[in-house]
């Protein structure tokens, strides 16, 4: 079974991104997020990691899959994450990645 974490931080990031990159009505976003916690564990992370110094924001991403146990952090961020490729064990990897090493059938 696979269990998504997140913490507060990453869901209010992830809402701005909804509502103002995308431009979803604040009611859209809330609906997309509610869909999201249904299958994900919420977290308190300390915002104290500082691994990606040129992109402070991400390591909240850092730290809440280290403080959540993750085997995986699935992202994006072509920029700072995505190249980093590990961190403690942990993968870094696009979405479709995952998806083909968890779900071959799926892709």
């Amino acid at each position: 079974m696979i269990q998504s974490v997140t913490c507060q931080e990453i869901i209010d990031e992830f809402q701005e991104k909804l509502t103002f990159k995308f431009k979803h009505f604040a009611s859209q976003s809330q609906e997309i997020i509610a869909q999201f916690l249904d299958y994900s564990a919420i977290i308190q992370i300390t915002n104290k990691l500082d691994v990606v110094e040129k992109d402070p924001d991400d390591n909240k991403i850092i730290e809440c899959a280290t403080i959540g146990h993750a085997t995986h952090i699935v992202t994006g961020d072509k920029k700072y994450l995505l190249p980093m490729e590990t961190y403690q064990q942990i993968l870094i990897v696009n979405a479709t990645n995952f998806l083909q090493a968890n779900f071959p059938n799926f892709i």
